[in-house]
């Protein structure tokens, strides 16, 4: 009898010593996956919200209905196995093959829930409008107030926030905005719930703003109040709902040459077709084409065409991430929803 062992049972135990290694990796693949699966989830979670915001522009810009699909749950299952096999295998001749094999197993089976909004869900959502008290937070968080103002107010002190009155109210928050940035404008909540504008100094951009609110020219604070209500110690701002915001910001889109017969166009008090970028171009554009672009930062195809941001547009970026923000406070006071487990079964 030979003291070295044969072919086969070489492979034998290397097959075994293949199966008792992988088998002692197996506790270590869910731990492992946690750090890629995680960064691939949040990528993939942003970049649909993205693509759902440009999709809802299109649409509105369409003169069709938007659908908001909310991600409520992800429940990942993460399974390895391994397993290893001899066999023979009879040949015609009498001959024996020896078939050795060996294979290691990972499975992810993510459960996702989703939820639309939809009845009075959808009514608190998109079409309550946004409040002072929505947008005081927003600006100590680093928002500029012109963007602001120009995304979500209809009216500050009797100024409209539409074509007749673009260019005063475009200045008044141009004024708030530089204001901010110079640190001499803020708002902010006191003690007793009241929103405070505070404009200081009798800084000549201080000045002109006061006056084209009808503010008293020698104070400081005032009260930043929900309505159109208005005094010289008082600022009123009427707030668009999101879905008005969606609206607005719906004429950024650039609507293919074929399809200039399928939108509705921006008309003044007069009856003449305006450039839709007297609204927007401050905010944001949405490109338009038939060739899928190269260097977008979010991109769909609706109709045939591709609509995208460009990835260097930083104004229009912000823009988007400002929508992506509102929708959030906004979804605050929804019903919360239950988790979802699953059990594997054997």
């Amino acid at each position: 009898m030979s003291l070295f062992p044969t072919v086969a049972f070489r492979q034998s135990l290397a097959l075994t010593l293949i199966c008792l290694l992988t088998a002692c990796a197996m506790p270590g693949v869910g731990p492992r996956s946690i750090s890629p699966s995680r960064m691939n989830y949040n990528d993939a979670i942003s970049r649909s919200w993205d693509e759902q915001l440009l999709l809802n522009l299109v649409r509105v810009r369409y003169g069709e209905s938007p659908l908001f699909v909310d991600i409520t749950a992800i429940n990942a299952s993460m399974a390895a196995s391994a397993n290893a096999g001899v066999g023979l295998n009879f040949i015609d001749n009498g001959s024996r093959e020896r078939i050795n094999s060996v294979g290691v197993e990972v499975r992810d089976a993510p459960v996702i829930s989703y939820n639309y909004l939809q009845g009075e869900a959808f009514a608190k959502h998109v079409l309550t409008p946004l409040t002072p008290s929505i947008i005081e937070p927003l600006t100590r968080s680093g928002w500029s107030a012109e963007r602001l103002l120009l995304c979500c107010i209809e009216t500050v002190n009797g100024i409209d926030n539409d074509v007749p009155d673009r260019d005063r109210f475009g200045r008044v928050a141009d004024l708030m905005g530089e204001l901010q940035t110079a640190r001499l404008l803020r708002i902010n909540s006191t003690a007793d719930r009241r929103i405070v504008l505070t404009i200081r100094s009798q800084h000549p951009m201080a000045v002109e703003l006061r006056h084209m609110l009808g503010l008293d020219p020698n104070e400081e604070r005032f009260d930043l109040v929900d309505g159109v209500q208005h005094t010289p110690h008082s600022i009123a701002m009427q707030g668009r709902s999101v879905l008005a915001v969606f609206h607005g910001l719906g004429y950024a889109v650039e609507v293919p040459p074929v399809d200039s017969n399928k939108v509705v166009q921006l008309i003044n008090s007069d009856g003449v077709e305006v450039d839709s970028r007297l609204l927007t171009s401050q905010l944001l554009r949405v490109q338009s084409g038939n060739k899928e672009p190269d260097n977008a930062q979010v991109k769909v195809n609706v109709r045939g065409h591709w609509f995208w941001i460009d990835d260097t547009d930083l104004n229009s970026k912000l823009t988007l991430s400002l929508l992506r923000m509102l929708l959030f406070i906004k979804s605050v006071d929804r019903p919360s929803y239950a988790p979802v487990i699953t059990i594997p079964t054997q």
